[in-house]
């Protein structure tokens, strides 16, 4: 395509003027126009607005970029939380549990247990830990020891003892009953003077 036939043309360089084209090149000569305009910037292209701020359907992709975010978050969340349901933590050193917990008698169902007491052996699983009376009487527990559930007092002798779930009990060679552990609610506290059976010939 050749290049404009030569005459006046709106001036590139100047509002309100006309500038001469002499087919190749503007030239120097320039008048001025009665009520003409100064050019101004062309029209942007439809569409072209939306096109620098406009996401999926005209919705802002900065509000698209927080709602993604917003949803992988929340997604995570969820993940981490419906992976950790049904998780127990796990004692190492805990024994089997099996059977209730129930004070006086937790956990005292596993086998192990039921095999020490088949075989007249004094001892005791709880939730977390495990107590035995030694051939004198003398407490022995181990396992779990939160709230001193598995460190029974010194110098006492027992004939009984039973493992529960935050708590331990044992009864003296005198019916005196010996508890340690919780006691949040006294259960670990009996009441002064109380005798629940004696030894035999003790």
């Amino acid at each position: 395509m050749g290049s404009p036939s030569a005459g006046w043309y709106p001036d590139p360089q100047e509002g309100g003027a006309q500038r001469w084209w002499d087919g190749q090149r503007w030239t120097e000569a320039v008048r001025r126009v009665a009520g003409a305009q100064a050019p101004g910037p062309p029209e942007p292209a439809v569409g072209s607005q939306q096109g620098s701020r406009g996401g999926l359907r005209g919705v802002p992709w900065d509000v698209l970029a927080v709602g993604l975010l917003f949803a992988a978050v929340v997604g995570a969340l969820v993940g981490w939380f419906v992976s950790g349901l049904g998780e127990q933590p796990v004692d190492p050193v805990a024994p089997p549990r099996s059977g209730s917990d129930d004070v006086g008698g937790g956990g005292q169902g596993s086998v192990a247990a039921q095999a020490a007491r088949a075989a007249g052996v004094p001892i005791s699983a709880g939730g977390g830990h495990t107590c035995g009376l030694e051939a004198d009487g003398t407490p022995v527990c181990w396992g779990e020891d939160r709230h001193g559930i598995a460190s029974p007092p010194e110098a006492v002798r027992l004939t009984a003892i039973s493992a529960g779930k935050a708590h331990t009990y044992g009864l003296g060679v005198d019916g005196t009953p010996v508890c340690w552990g919780s006691d949040h609610h006294g259960q670990a506290s009996p009441p002064a003077g109380l005798r629940l059976g004696a030894r035999p010939g003790g």
